[in-house]
């Protein structure tokens, strides 16, 4: 279950910022009336932004975000999204975080939430885009020589180091690009997708599992 960041525009041109675990539910709320006291006195409402979040509290920290901008920057918000950003639709149907390269195209545009995107981005792994467990990691081992580091999920990172030796991941499996590429690695990803943000990976007999949650 994912819990949603929204934007509505109310009737007066105004922006009412919330989150819930039911979106439709809760914008038919507003419109009836029995949403929050801001929007009752200035219906209707319009849904204009979305974003969905893994947990409760990520949605909150995202919605007082928000919140802290100007009505000028949310409309700047509104007006500079780019293009290969995803519909509101597909926007409610997974994470803010899984669109990566939506993130990436909002930093490099440097656009007034860049320090929102960026903050996003440094939590966010390279690989499966969850943000649960992440930490700056190794790609090619420092002991073979490796200096560059990128934001990795303890999952991914287990996956890795269980799959390919450090030979392998000096040689072969050496930068973002090669490992994503890798066909088991595809299939890893689609296991990862459907798995909770703090799943540990078990390789068995190639098979995928979940043996326990992250500490």
């Amino acid at each position: 279950m994912y819990f949603y960041v929204y934007i509505l525009r109310c009737a007066d041109g105004t922006f009412y910022t919330g989150y819930t675990n039911d979106i439709h539910k809760r914008i038919d709320a507003h419109n009836a009336g029995k949403g929050a006291k801001y929007t009752r006195s200035r219906r209707p409402c319009k849904l204009v932004w979305a974003e969905a979040a893994e947990t409760k509290s990520l949605a909150m920290k995202r919605e007082y975000a928000i919140k802290q901008l100007t009505r000028k920057q949310k409309q700047t918000m509104l007006d500079a999204q780019p293009k290969n950003w995803p519909t509101l639709a597909g926007r409610l149907n997974q994470p803010l975080t899984s669109h990566y390269e939506a993130l990436l195209q909002m930093r490099a545009n440097g656009d007034v939430l860049s320090e929102l995107v960026e903050e996003y981005l440094q939590k966010c792994c390279v690989f499966c885009h969850m943000t649960s467990n992440t930490r700056q990691h190794h790609i090619v081992p420092r002991a073979k020589g490796g200096t560059v580091t990128v934001p990795t999920c303890e999952t991914c990172e287990s996956y890795i180091h269980k799959t390919w030796n450090h030979n392998q991941l000096r040689d072969t499996f050496n930068s973002v690009e090669s490992i994503l590429a890798a066909e088991g690695f595809q299939r890893f990803l689609k296991w990862r997708k459907k798995q909770s943000p703090s799943a540990l990976f078990k390789s068995e007999r190639g098979k995928y599992r979940n043996k326990r949650p992250y500490s």
